[in-house]
């Protein structure tokens, strides 16, 4: 599925309140929370309010702590990015009922994340299940840390995001081509927000080459219900959960400026947040959040690969071409061969063939079937 353009007072009682920086930094420590960050050499970030004060990790943690709501803003892409919002994750546990939001799974998979945290606990499962290759794609190897925290401390894991389908419908024919069944999944309420909302929506449109038969409105309103669906539920959950904060896991241009997803979820439910940006080229900065985090990019171990490319015909997925060097091609696979499964795990299509790759490390042994002509070879090598 083509996924549309990501730019990128009740209850108030609930959890103790402060309108500003907490009086009192808890001592300063070089060692990062979690198991994750600490086995990748990851030390606690340091952040900057928009007042331009700079605050140690405790003390953003012992603020963070006196909200209801956490937007932590993530390029999807940057290992860094997923490891300080784990930080922060390990940081707020322990300091009451907590459960995490998700942007990147959608609603009708939260059976899939309950299943993984409160029952299996196979991350392979929850990918599967979830339909991972398929709706978000990205390395799950990037998010991981975060699930595996999760799983391990019983957390919650809350879908946040609305049926990519409905998404893609109204991007390409907008909400009148809703039937009443598909209306009936829209959220409550949805406001087009501020000037700035728009326009920045609009310098997106504009800088991209390929609009996918999306008019400016159209895409305009596949963002709204992105953000105002995931505001719905975030809502919902607060609401069905009066005793658990939540930390938002999303693209910054969900949560920068807080007129995506924040304010939107302010509109239904008025609670304390806080909105946490991370530092790159090209960030909005600090007056678009109340915390930005000075990070470094770091990049993930380089994965073990086939060295193929591959293509769906016909249901059938079959090598298109091989990468130099290629382990596929120097175990004699050829071009035009039909994949049939990859570790003894049936291959339908490119989303199955990642399923089996992704947690593979350069050297590790896989096993590959593939049909050529009318004969099924099985081939047993290392991935590069």
């Amino acid at each position: 599925m083509a996924r549309p353009l990501i730019i990128a007072a009740v209850l108030l009682a609930v959890l103790p309140l402060a309108a500003g920086m907490v009086a009192a930094p808890a001592a300063s420590t070089d060692a990062a929370c979690s198991a994750a960050a600490r086995d990748a050499d990851h030390a606690p970030p340091t952040a900057r309010t928009a007042a331009g004060d700079t605050v140690s990790f405790p003390r953003l943690i012992e603020t963070l702590a006196t909200r209801r709501v956490i937007y932590v803003g993530e390029q999807h892409d940057r290992y860094d990015h997923h490891l300080n919002q784990l930080e922060i994750v390990c940081g707020l546990h322990g300091k009451g009922p907590l459960a995490i939001g998700l942007e990147f799974f959608q609603t009708p998979f939260q059976g899939a994340l309950d299943a993984y945290v409160f029952q299996h606990g196979d991350l392979q499962r929850l990918l599967r299940e979830g339909e991972w290759f398929t709706r978000w794609r990205y390395d799950p190897r990037l998010y991981a840390p975060v699930f595996e925290y999760a799983r391990a401390n019983r957390i919650p894991l809350v879908a946040l995001n609305v049926p990519g389908e409905l998404v893609s419908q109204v991007g390409t024919e907008g909400m009148e081509s809703l039937d009443a069944a598909a209306r009936s999944r829209l959220p409550g309420s949805i406001d087009e927000g501020p000037a700035r909302y728009r326009a920045r929506l609009e310098q997106v449109f504009a800088g991209h080459p390929k609009h996918d038969g999306r008019t400016l409105e159209r895409f305009i309103q596949a963002q709204l219900l992105w953000d105002e669906g995931m505001a719905q539920s975030a809502a919902d959950y607060l609401l069905e959960h009066p005793q658990r904060r939540l930390v938002v896991l999303a693209g910054e241009g969900h949560v920068a400026w807080g007129d995506g997803i924040p304010d939107r979820l302010s509109r239904r439910l008025d609670v304390p947040r806080a909105v946490v940006l991370q530092a790159h080229a090209g960030s909005p900065g600090v007056a678009a959040a109340d915390f930005v985090i000075d990070t470094s990019e770091r990049a993930l171990p380089a994965p073990g690969r086939l060295g193929v490319t591959v293509g769906d015909e016909d249901g059938a997925v079959r090598i298109t071409g091989f990468s130099d060097p290629s382990a596929a091609r120097d175990a004699g696979l050829e071009t035009g061969d039909r994949l049939l499964a990859v570790d003894e795990r049936a291959v339908s299509g490119y989303a199955d063939v990642r399923l089996a790759l992704w947690h593979k490390a350069p050297g590790d042994p896989v096993t590959v079937a593939v049909r050529r002509g009318g004969t099924v070879h099985r081939l047993a090598f290392e991935v590069r």
